[in-house]
């Protein structure tokens, strides 16, 4: 479902970003931040499956990822338990507002936009041949344009890419809610309620046509919220 979760996220985060940015921290988002913001938790959208060495995300780097993929596994308690839950979410979004806060670099937020958006060049496959070495230059490549885009081009407050921990927290999210749409469900309090599976099986198994269809509808809705926000900034 790798493909299904990166265009579910996308078109959600781009979509809600600014009516729950009002709505619960009084704050408006510009156009290029709501563009910026689905782009980026799309990738992130992915991160949940580290907890399966034979994920798309687990073997993005081949042994060193499927190394990484396989502790989660043994620490998470196995695929769809920890790294699918809320608490999942909770801890990223904490994580990642604490590692930006650090002086350690100029730009420390760059590093979570780059892995994020070579993600997603590299699930859309947007570049020659996959698995070969071009493919993965061109996606580094797109990767890095995109970061450069948003660090220093897309508009932000006195306080910078706020919205980037809520970003990879809702892309935590976004997986979650596709799995539940499937019919093993997700168990979203785990460890707490381990046999409390929710789960709304519109979907049916995982790359079932079903599936395949509701991507489609994700990818319209996606590049249609996208053109949207643009358009009404003028900027299209």
């Amino acid at each position: 479902m790798g493909r299904t979760h990166v265009l579910m996220t996308g078109a959600l985060a781009t979509l809600a970003a600014q009516p729950l940015a009002n709505i619960f921290l009084d704050r408006n988002m510009s156009a290029g931040e709501v563009v910026a913001f689905g782009a980026v938790t799309a990738g992130y959208g992915l991160l949940p499956d580290l907890d399966h060495p034979q994920a798309t995300l687990g073997r993005v780097l081949g042994p060193v990822t499927k190394a990484i993929a396989t502790v989660t596994a043994t620490v998470s308690g196995g695929h769809r338990k920890g790294t699918h839950t809320i608490w999942a979410a909770i801890l990223a979004v904490l994580g990642v507002t604490w590692v930006v806060s650090q002086d350690f670099a100029a730009h420390p937020e760059a590093i979570f936009i780059f892995i994020s958006l070579f993600l997603v060049a590299m699930i859309l496959r947007l570049g020659p041949k996959p698995r070969s070495g071009p493919a993965e230059l061109t996606y580094a490549a797109i990767a890095a344009a995109g970061t450069a885009a948003i660090v220093y081009f897309v508009p932000v407050g006195g306080d910078g890419l706020w919205w980037l921990p809520f970003a990879v927290g809702a892309g935590i999210i976004g997986h979650v809610l596709g799995d539940i749409l499937t019919t093993e469900g997700v168990p979203v309090l785990y460890p707490l309620f381990p046999k409390l599976v929710v789960k709304f099986p519109i979907l049916g198994s995982t790359d079932s046509a079903r599936e395949h269809g509701f991507a489609w509808v994700c990818t319209v809705a996606w590049m249609g919220g996208a053109w949207f926000a643009l358009s009404g900034a003028g900027l299209l």
